[in-house]
């Protein structure tokens, strides 16, 4: 929980604070003593496209693995008990998207958890979409 003490003890007037690590999940508890109501957004992709991006990164040179079935099982029965606590913990600030429709249709994918975080679409975020994920989706 180290990783939020600057937030807590910094000056910086920052509105948002955007992490994608999985691993808060476990936290989120401690992320709603810290946040005034924070929003939770959990991007799921398919199993096969995530096997592919972790096949990637070992290509790339990471050292972990091949996780077996059973981790596999584990892992993913893991994150939807998480992600089951914060629905239950929080069901109007909790909102679930299919990685892959965030790549095709940001603007109306992205709609709700804009308007719960008080923000609108801007056409300059489709750009950045296209030009960050272009990468992953090929």
């Amino acid at each position: 929980q180290g990783i939020f003490s600057d937030l807590i003890d910094s000056k910086t007037g920052a509105v948002f604070a955007v992490d994608h690590t999985p691993v808060y999940g476990h936290i989120f508890h401690f992320l709603e003593l810290l946040f005034c109501d924070p929003i939770y957004v959990h991007i799921i992709r398919e199993e096969d496209a995530v096997l592919d991006s972790l096949k990637r990164v070992q290509e790339a040179g990471a050292v972990w693995g091949q996780p077996t079935v059973q981790q596999r099982r584990a892992f993913r029965k893991h994150w939807v008990d998480t992600s089951k606590d914060i629905v239950n913990y929080a069901p109007d600030r909790y909102f679930e998207l299919r990685y892959e429709d965030l790549l095709a249709n940001p603007q109306s994918t992205l709609k709700e958890p804009l308007q719960a975080l008080g923000l609108e679409w801007e056409s300059s975020m489709k750009h950045k979409f296209a030009t960050r994920y272009a990468q992953v989706t090929t």
